[in-house]
Protein backbone atom coordinates (compact mmCIF):
# COMPACT_ATOMS: atom_id res chain seq x y z
CA UNK A 1 0.00 0.00 0.00
CA UNK A 2 1.17 3.46 -0.73
CA UNK A 3 0.24 4.92 3.33
CA UNK A 4 4.03 3.29 3.43
CA UNK A 5 5.78 5.73 1.47
CA UNK A 6 4.82 8.83 2.90
CA UNK A 7 6.49 11.78 3.42
CA UNK A 8 5.57 13.30 6.99
CA UNK A 9 4.61 16.63 5.92
CA UNK A 10 1.82 18.89 7.87
CA UNK A 11 -1.13 20.47 5.80
CA UNK A 12 -1.03 24.03 5.44
CA UNK A 13 -4.28 26.01 5.62
CA UNK A 14 -5.36 28.12 2.91
CA UNK A 15 -5.10 31.23 4.31
CA UNK A 16 -1.41 30.78 4.31
CA UNK A 17 0.91 33.32 2.85
CA UNK A 18 3.94 32.89 -0.13
CA UNK A 19 6.33 34.47 2.06
CA UNK A 20 5.38 31.91 5.05
CA UNK A 21 5.75 28.77 3.00
CA UNK A 22 9.11 30.37 1.64
CA UNK A 23 10.95 29.85 5.21
CA UNK A 24 8.63 26.99 5.87
CA UNK A 25 10.94 25.48 2.83
CA UNK A 26 14.44 27.14 3.73
CA UNK A 27 13.85 25.70 7.20
CA UNK A 28 13.43 22.20 5.91
CA UNK A 29 15.64 21.13 3.35
CA UNK A 30 13.70 17.43 3.39
CA UNK A 31 10.36 19.20 2.17
CA UNK A 32 9.19 18.56 -1.24
CA UNK A 33 5.77 19.78 -1.28
CA UNK A 34 3.10 21.28 1.17
CA UNK A 35 -0.58 20.54 0.78
CA UNK A 36 -2.94 23.20 1.10
CA UNK A 37 -6.30 21.83 3.04
CA UNK A 38 -9.47 23.50 4.00
CA UNK A 39 -11.02 23.72 7.58
CA UNK A 40 -12.36 19.99 6.50
CA UNK A 41 -9.13 18.47 5.83
CA UNK A 42 -9.96 18.18 2.51
CA UNK A 43 -6.97 18.93 0.30
CA UNK A 44 -7.38 21.93 -2.28
CA UNK A 45 -3.97 21.68 -3.85
CA UNK A 46 -0.06 21.00 -3.73
CA UNK A 47 2.61 23.26 -3.98
CA UNK A 48 6.07 21.57 -4.76
CA UNK A 49 9.52 22.94 -3.57
CA UNK A 50 10.46 22.73 -7.38
CA UNK A 51 7.65 25.19 -8.84
CA UNK A 52 7.83 27.42 -5.66
CA UNK A 53 11.23 28.66 -5.77
CA UNK A 54 11.30 28.92 -9.56
CA UNK A 55 8.22 31.28 -9.36
CA UNK A 56 10.32 33.39 -6.44
CA UNK A 57 13.60 33.21 -8.19
CA UNK A 58 15.08 36.54 -7.73
CA UNK A 59 14.48 40.05 -5.16
CA UNK A 60 11.51 40.39 -7.50
CA UNK A 61 9.38 37.27 -7.75
CA UNK A 62 9.68 37.13 -3.70
CA UNK A 63 8.70 40.45 -3.42
CA UNK A 64 5.74 39.74 -6.11
CA UNK A 65 4.44 37.05 -4.14
CA UNK A 66 5.28 37.19 -0.24
CA UNK A 67 2.22 38.83 0.76
CA UNK A 68 -0.01 36.55 -1.66
CA UNK A 69 -1.88 33.42 -0.62
CA UNK A 70 -0.35 30.12 -1.24
CA UNK A 71 -3.50 29.47 -3.23
CA UNK A 72 -2.10 31.75 -6.14
CA UNK A 73 0.71 29.22 -6.93
CA UNK A 74 -0.71 25.35 -5.84
CA UNK A 75 -1.80 23.35 -8.27
CA UNK A 76 -5.85 22.97 -7.70
CA UNK A 77 -5.46 19.76 -9.69
CA UNK A 78 -2.70 17.49 -8.10
CA UNK A 79 -2.84 13.78 -8.21
CA UNK A 80 -5.06 12.21 -5.02
CA UNK A 81 -4.14 8.61 -3.97
CA UNK A 82 -6.25 6.60 -1.82
CA UNK A 83 -3.94 5.28 0.99
CA UNK A 84 -4.75 1.76 0.96
CA UNK A 85 -4.37 1.86 -3.41
CA UNK A 86 -1.38 -0.60 -4.62
CA UNK A 87 2.01 0.61 -5.66
CA UNK A 88 0.83 -0.25 -9.19
CA UNK A 89 -1.88 1.78 -9.64
CA UNK A 90 -0.02 4.57 -8.22
CA UNK A 91 3.16 4.78 -10.50
CA UNK A 92 -0.12 4.50 -13.58
CA UNK A 93 -1.87 7.64 -12.22
CA UNK A 94 1.80 9.41 -12.14
CA UNK A 95 2.46 8.79 -15.22
CA UNK A 96 -0.96 9.82 -16.70
CA UNK A 97 -0.34 13.53 -14.66
CA UNK A 98 3.05 13.70 -15.50
CA UNK A 99 3.75 14.81 -11.89
CA UNK A 100 6.31 13.94 -9.28
CA UNK A 101 4.45 14.66 -6.07
CA UNK A 102 0.89 13.91 -5.06
CA UNK A 103 -1.57 13.87 -2.20
CA UNK A 104 -2.98 11.15 0.11
CA UNK A 105 -6.37 11.04 1.02
CA UNK A 106 -8.31 8.37 3.06
CA UNK A 107 -11.73 6.51 1.72
CA UNK A 108 -13.59 9.38 2.67
CA UNK A 109 -11.45 12.11 0.99
CA UNK A 110 -9.42 13.82 4.04
CA UNK A 111 -5.89 14.76 4.02
CA UNK A 112 -3.67 11.45 5.21
CA UNK A 113 -0.50 12.85 3.36
CA UNK A 114 1.95 13.99 0.86
CA UNK A 115 3.98 10.93 -1.26
CA UNK A 116 7.07 11.57 -3.29
CA UNK A 117 7.05 9.77 -6.63
CA UNK A 118 10.81 9.61 -6.84
CA UNK A 119 10.72 8.09 -3.45
CA UNK A 120 8.11 5.41 -4.80
CA UNK A 121 9.66 4.22 -7.58
CA UNK A 122 13.09 4.14 -5.48
CA UNK A 123 11.04 1.79 -2.95
CA UNK A 124 9.38 -0.23 -5.59
CA UNK A 125 13.10 -0.77 -7.54
CA UNK A 126 14.44 -1.96 -4.69
CA UNK A 127 11.55 -3.80 -3.70
CA UNK A 128 11.87 -5.72 -6.87
CA UNK A 129 15.41 -6.20 -6.83
CA UNK A 130 15.20 -8.07 -3.29
CA UNK A 131 11.92 -9.70 -4.99
CA UNK A 132 14.76 -10.69 -7.43
CA UNK A 133 17.24 -11.84 -5.46
CA UNK A 134 15.12 -13.96 -3.38
CA UNK A 135 13.83 -15.27 -6.45
CA UNK A 136 17.01 -16.27 -7.81
CA UNK A 137 18.51 -17.67 -4.43
CA UNK A 138 15.14 -19.85 -4.58
CA UNK A 139 16.13 -20.91 -7.92
CA UNK A 140 19.55 -21.71 -7.17
CA UNK A 141 18.52 -23.62 -4.31
CA UNK A 142 16.06 -25.84 -6.27
CA UNK A 143 18.77 -26.29 -8.84
CA UNK A 144 21.20 -27.27 -6.32
CA UNK A 145 18.52 -29.82 -4.57
CA UNK A 146 17.42 -30.84 -7.97
CA UNK A 147 21.41 -31.45 -8.89
CA UNK A 148 21.62 -33.48 -6.28
CA UNK A 149 18.56 -36.06 -6.47
CA UNK A 150 19.58 -36.60 -9.93
CA UNK A 151 23.51 -37.96 -9.06
CA UNK A 152 21.23 -39.66 -6.28
CA UNK A 153 18.76 -40.99 -8.80
CA UNK A 154 21.71 -41.82 -11.32
CA UNK A 155 23.76 -43.51 -8.57
CA UNK A 156 21.04 -45.87 -7.46
CA UNK A 157 20.10 -46.13 -11.20
CA UNK A 158 24.16 -47.18 -12.09
CA UNK A 159 24.08 -49.67 -8.86
CA UNK A 160 21.03 -51.21 -9.91
CA UNK A 161 22.09 -51.81 -13.26
CA UNK A 162 25.40 -53.26 -11.99
CA UNK A 163 23.20 -55.44 -9.87
CA UNK A 164 21.46 -56.76 -12.42
CA UNK A 165 24.37 -57.55 -14.29
CA UNK A 166 25.88 -59.39 -11.76
CA UNK A 167 23.03 -60.83 -11.11
CA UNK A 168 22.57 -62.28 -15.01
CA UNK A 169 26.12 -63.62 -14.69
CA UNK A 170 25.71 -65.63 -12.03
CA UNK A 171 22.42 -67.13 -13.30
CA UNK A 172 23.51 -67.40 -16.55
CA UNK A 173 26.44 -69.31 -15.55
CA UNK A 174 24.12 -72.53 -13.96
CA UNK A 175 21.48 -72.20 -16.88
CA UNK A 176 24.00 -73.09 -19.38
CA UNK A 177 25.14 -76.36 -17.23
CA UNK A 178 21.74 -76.98 -17.34
CA UNK A 179 21.02 -76.72 -20.88
CA UNK A 180 24.25 -78.49 -21.93
CA UNK A 181 22.99 -81.64 -19.83
CA UNK A 182 19.94 -81.33 -20.65
CA UNK A 183 21.26 -81.74 -24.75
CA UNK A 184 23.68 -84.75 -23.81
CA UNK A 185 20.28 -86.45 -22.02
CA UNK A 186 18.41 -85.95 -24.88
CA UNK A 187 21.24 -87.35 -27.58
CA UNK A 188 21.28 -90.36 -25.27
CA UNK A 189 17.49 -90.45 -25.22
CA UNK A 190 17.44 -90.80 -28.70
CA UNK A 191 19.79 -92.86 -29.50
CA UNK A 192 17.84 -95.08 -27.00
CA UNK A 193 14.89 -94.62 -28.65
CA UNK A 194 12.83 -93.26 -25.79
CA UNK A 195 10.61 -90.68 -27.62
CA UNK A 196 9.09 -89.81 -24.49
CA UNK A 197 12.35 -88.70 -22.68
CA UNK A 198 13.03 -86.99 -25.82
CA UNK A 199 10.44 -85.09 -25.83
CA UNK A 200 10.34 -84.05 -21.76
CA UNK A 201 14.00 -82.61 -22.65
CA UNK A 202 13.11 -80.87 -25.26
CA UNK A 203 10.51 -78.96 -23.15
CA UNK A 204 13.23 -78.26 -20.67
CA UNK A 205 15.31 -76.89 -23.24
CA UNK A 206 12.81 -74.97 -24.99
CA UNK A 207 12.33 -73.07 -21.27
CA UNK A 208 15.75 -73.12 -20.48
CA UNK A 209 16.24 -71.03 -23.59
CA UNK A 210 13.97 -68.89 -23.50
CA UNK A 211 14.66 -67.95 -20.06
CA UNK A 212 18.75 -67.54 -21.18
CA UNK A 213 17.16 -65.79 -23.78
CA UNK A 214 15.37 -63.24 -21.33
CA UNK A 215 18.63 -62.87 -18.73
CA UNK A 216 20.26 -61.90 -21.90
CA UNK A 217 17.80 -59.31 -22.77
CA UNK A 218 18.13 -57.68 -19.01
CA UNK A 219 21.57 -57.87 -19.42
CA UNK A 220 22.02 -56.06 -22.31
CA UNK A 221 19.67 -53.24 -21.15
CA UNK A 222 21.23 -53.06 -17.44
CA UNK A 223 24.87 -52.62 -20.02
CA UNK A 224 23.29 -50.18 -21.64
CA UNK A 225 21.80 -47.85 -18.76
CA UNK A 226 24.93 -48.44 -17.10
CA UNK A 227 26.61 -47.16 -20.03
CA UNK A 228 29.27 -50.48 -20.25
CA UNK A 229 27.71 -51.30 -23.57
CA UNK A 230 30.11 -51.24 -26.24
CA UNK A 231 30.10 -51.76 -30.02
CA UNK A 232 32.87 -53.54 -32.01
CA UNK A 233 33.01 -51.76 -35.67
CA UNK A 234 34.08 -53.82 -38.08
CA UNK A 235 33.30 -54.48 -42.10
CA UNK A 236 29.93 -56.35 -42.15
CA UNK A 237 28.80 -57.97 -45.78
CA UNK A 238 25.67 -56.66 -45.23
CA UNK A 239 24.16 -58.95 -47.87
CA UNK A 240 24.94 -61.98 -46.05
CA UNK A 241 23.25 -60.81 -42.92
CA UNK A 242 20.13 -60.26 -44.38
CA UNK A 243 20.32 -63.63 -45.64
CA UNK A 244 21.52 -65.02 -42.34
CA UNK A 245 18.64 -63.24 -40.56
CA UNK A 246 16.02 -64.43 -43.00
CA UNK A 247 17.03 -68.02 -43.14
CA UNK A 248 17.46 -68.00 -39.12
CA UNK A 249 13.71 -66.87 -38.52
CA UNK A 250 11.91 -68.25 -41.69
CA UNK A 251 11.21 -71.71 -39.77
CA UNK A 252 9.53 -69.40 -36.92
CA UNK A 253 7.62 -67.41 -39.58
CA UNK A 254 6.50 -70.58 -41.28
CA UNK A 255 5.56 -71.83 -38.26
CA UNK A 256 2.34 -70.00 -38.13
CA UNK A 257 1.03 -70.26 -41.63
CA UNK A 258 3.15 -67.15 -42.60
CA UNK A 259 5.13 -66.24 -46.03
CA UNK A 260 8.51 -64.57 -45.73
CA UNK A 261 9.22 -61.95 -48.73
CA UNK A 262 12.42 -60.52 -48.78
CA UNK A 263 12.82 -57.76 -51.17
CA UNK A 264 16.70 -56.11 -51.56
CA UNK A 265 19.03 -54.80 -54.20
CA UNK A 266 22.57 -55.03 -53.64
CA UNK A 267 23.80 -53.85 -50.10
CA UNK A 268 27.64 -54.25 -50.50
CA UNK A 269 29.43 -53.25 -46.90
CA UNK A 270 29.19 -51.46 -44.20
CA UNK A 271 31.51 -50.12 -41.73
CA UNK A 272 29.04 -51.13 -38.03
CA UNK A 273 28.48 -54.08 -35.46
CA UNK A 274 27.35 -56.91 -37.70
CA UNK A 275 25.99 -58.80 -34.57
CA UNK A 276 24.65 -55.77 -33.05
CA UNK A 277 22.47 -54.75 -36.24
CA UNK A 278 21.63 -58.54 -36.25
CA UNK A 279 20.13 -58.90 -32.87
CA UNK A 280 18.01 -55.77 -34.06
CA UNK A 281 17.11 -57.32 -37.25
CA UNK A 282 16.11 -61.05 -35.74
CA UNK A 283 14.12 -58.95 -32.92
CA UNK A 284 11.94 -57.71 -35.47
CA UNK A 285 11.35 -60.50 -37.39
CA UNK A 286 10.84 -62.63 -34.59
CA UNK A 287 8.24 -60.17 -32.98
CA UNK A 288 6.53 -60.40 -36.64
CA UNK A 289 6.32 -64.28 -36.89
CA UNK A 290 4.98 -64.19 -33.21
CA UNK A 291 2.38 -61.71 -33.80
CA UNK A 292 1.43 -62.68 -37.26
CA UNK A 293 -0.61 -65.92 -38.21
CA UNK A 294 -1.61 -66.91 -41.52
CA UNK A 295 -0.20 -64.11 -43.08
CA UNK A 296 2.97 -62.10 -44.60
CA UNK A 297 6.21 -61.19 -43.13
CA UNK A 298 8.12 -58.71 -45.12
CA UNK A 299 11.89 -58.06 -44.98
CA UNK A 300 12.76 -54.77 -46.96
CA UNK A 301 16.52 -53.94 -46.98
CA UNK A 302 18.13 -50.96 -49.16
CA UNK A 303 20.77 -48.36 -49.21
CA UNK A 304 19.39 -44.79 -49.58
CA UNK A 305 21.10 -41.13 -49.06
CA UNK A 306 20.94 -39.67 -45.04
CA UNK A 307 21.18 -36.40 -43.25
CA UNK A 308 25.05 -37.50 -42.57
CA UNK A 309 25.96 -39.58 -46.02
CA UNK A 310 24.72 -42.80 -47.12
CA UNK A 311 22.57 -45.21 -44.64
CA UNK A 312 21.34 -48.53 -44.40
CA UNK A 313 17.51 -49.09 -43.91
CA UNK A 314 15.91 -52.30 -42.76
CA UNK A 315 11.64 -52.47 -42.84
CA UNK A 316 10.25 -55.53 -41.43
CA UNK A 317 6.16 -55.41 -42.57
CA UNK A 318 3.36 -57.28 -41.06
CA UNK A 319 0.00 -58.38 -41.39
CA UNK A 320 -0.27 -59.21 -37.37
CA UNK A 321 -2.23 -57.88 -34.87
CA UNK A 322 -0.60 -54.48 -34.99
CA UNK A 323 -1.26 -51.70 -32.36
CA UNK A 324 -3.29 -48.70 -31.78
CA UNK A 325 -1.64 -45.71 -32.72
CA UNK A 326 -1.64 -44.23 -29.45
CA UNK A 327 -0.05 -47.08 -27.64
CA UNK A 328 3.08 -46.37 -30.00
CA UNK A 329 5.25 -44.78 -27.99
CA UNK A 330 5.07 -47.08 -25.15
CA UNK A 331 6.53 -50.21 -26.60
CA UNK A 332 9.67 -48.76 -27.02
CA UNK A 333 9.75 -48.65 -22.94
CA UNK A 334 11.21 -51.31 -21.06
CA UNK A 335 8.63 -54.29 -19.79
CA UNK A 336 6.26 -52.62 -21.15
CA UNK A 337 3.72 -54.11 -24.20
CA UNK A 338 0.90 -51.91 -25.74
CA UNK A 339 -1.33 -54.13 -24.12
CA UNK A 340 -1.58 -56.28 -21.23
CA UNK A 341 -3.64 -59.42 -23.00
CA UNK A 342 -0.97 -59.43 -25.48
CA UNK A 343 1.68 -60.38 -23.09
CA UNK A 344 -0.87 -62.97 -21.53
CA UNK A 345 -1.42 -64.49 -25.16
CA UNK A 346 2.13 -64.41 -27.09
CA UNK A 347 4.53 -63.98 -23.97
CA UNK A 348 7.45 -61.84 -24.13
CA UNK A 349 9.39 -59.77 -21.49
CA UNK A 350 8.59 -56.32 -23.41
CA UNK A 351 12.37 -55.75 -23.55
CA UNK A 352 13.41 -56.49 -27.19
CA UNK A 353 12.16 -53.44 -28.93
CA UNK A 354 13.62 -51.03 -25.76
CA UNK A 355 16.81 -52.53 -26.19
CA UNK A 356 16.71 -52.76 -29.98
CA UNK A 357 16.63 -48.96 -30.39
CA UNK A 358 19.28 -48.77 -27.80
CA UNK A 359 22.00 -50.60 -29.66
CA UNK A 360 20.63 -48.76 -33.39
CA UNK A 361 21.65 -45.89 -31.82
CA UNK A 362 24.72 -46.88 -30.55
CA UNK A 363 25.15 -47.12 -33.74
CA UNK A 364 24.32 -43.70 -34.76
CA UNK A 365 20.81 -44.65 -36.14
CA UNK A 366 17.31 -45.00 -34.78
CA UNK A 367 14.16 -47.52 -34.78
CA UNK A 368 10.96 -46.26 -35.23
CA UNK A 369 7.13 -47.73 -36.09
CA UNK A 370 3.87 -47.42 -37.38
CA UNK A 371 1.31 -49.31 -37.12
CA UNK A 372 -2.69 -49.87 -37.00
CA UNK A 373 -4.85 -52.66 -36.24
CA UNK A 374 -3.98 -55.30 -38.75
CA UNK A 375 -0.40 -54.49 -39.65
CA UNK A 376 3.10 -52.73 -38.61
CA UNK A 377 6.00 -51.73 -40.09
CA UNK A 378 9.19 -51.26 -37.96
CA UNK A 379 11.86 -49.71 -39.69
CA UNK A 380 15.82 -49.35 -38.75
CA UNK A 381 18.27 -46.62 -40.27
CA UNK A 382 21.59 -46.74 -39.41
CA UNK A 383 24.77 -45.09 -41.04
CA UNK A 384 26.91 -46.89 -43.39
CA UNK A 385 29.58 -45.51 -41.20
CA UNK A 386 28.88 -45.92 -37.76
CA UNK A 387 29.64 -42.73 -35.47
CA UNK A 388 32.35 -43.10 -33.11
CA UNK A 389 31.08 -40.86 -30.30
CA UNK A 390 28.47 -43.47 -30.06
CA UNK A 391 30.00 -46.47 -29.45
CA UNK A 392 28.55 -46.19 -25.54
CA UNK A 393 25.69 -44.87 -24.73
CA UNK A 394 24.67 -44.08 -20.68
Amino acid sequence: MIGHYLKPATPMPATLRCGEAYDMFVANPDLTALAVVADDHRPLGLVTRSEFFTRLAGAWGRQLYERRSIQTLMNANPPLIVATAPLLEVTRALNLSQQDAFIVIDEEGRYVGVGDGLVLVSAMLAAQEAQAALLEARIEERTSALKDATARAEAANAAKSQFIANMSHELRTPLNAVIGYSEILREEAQDEDRPRAVADLDRVLKAAHSLLRLINEVLDLSKIEAGCMTVEIHSVDLDELVRTAADTVRPAIEANGNRLILEKGSLGEALTDGFRLRQALLNLLSNAAKFTKEGVVVLRADRRPGKHGDQIVFEVADTGIGIAPDKLDQIFEPFVQADASTTRKYGGSGLGLAITRKLMRLLGGDVTAKSKPGGSTFRIEVPLRAVETKRTAA
